[in-house]
């Protein structure tokens, strides 16, 4: 989510100060995170081959993305357990899809900006450092409107796999006032 909002076009609005310290802060943890940024911006089918080519490999990937986006503060197997990994990789592995995870960063930059979202719209933030300062206004420029926002403070970048019962209440708390007006 965060791609799409950064790439809003700002156009006559410049950034506020909160939104600027917010782009700034990713900027900055793009620069920590640069190895992983830049093969998927510019190679993603190259490591994609290589992942596709190599159980070990793909193990190894997903164990350090779950290890480092997930709320678990760095101790995998805290939130973790090694049979959920490797159902993941071999879901991944069976399938051929890990390119095609990849493929929305390389894709993502040759189609920005996002246009304004028009349809009624939510954002639940994960328990990732890079979201902890993110403004709320930033989400209201994508989507018009924006009908629900919240910061609920565990689930990293696998929430739906982190925390199945707190986004299907984030998304009951979102479509429910929907369903009562049609």
């Amino acid at each position: 989510m965060t791609t799409a909002v950064i790439a809003t076009d700002f156009g006559e609005r410049p950034p506020t100060h909160e939104e600027q310290a917010y782009l700034d802060a990713v900027a900055a943890y793009d620069e920590s995170d640069g190895g992983y940024s830049e093969i998927m911006l510019t190679r993603p089918d190259t490591v994609a081959a290589a992942l596709a080519d190599s159980p070990a490999g793909l193990v190894a990937w997903i164990a350090d993305k779950y290890r480092d986006w997930s709320d678990c503060g760095g101790d995998l197997e805290r939130r973790w357990d090694k049979d959920a990994l490797l159902t993941v990789a071999t879901l991944y592995w069976t399938t051929g899809t890990i390119g095609s995870s990849f493929r929305q960063y390389y894709d993502y930059h040759r189609n920005a900006p996002v246009p304004p979202i028009e349809v009624p719209g939510a954002v639940t933030l994960s328990h990732e450092p890079i979201f902890a300062n993110f403004p709320k206004s930033l989400a209201e420029r994508i989507y018009r409107d924006l009908r629900h926002w919240n910061r609920p403070g565990r689930g990293g970048h696998f929430m739906p796999h982190e925390e199945p019962a707190q986004v299907a209440e984030e998304l009951r708390a979102f479509f429910r006032p929907l369903r009562s007006q049609g």
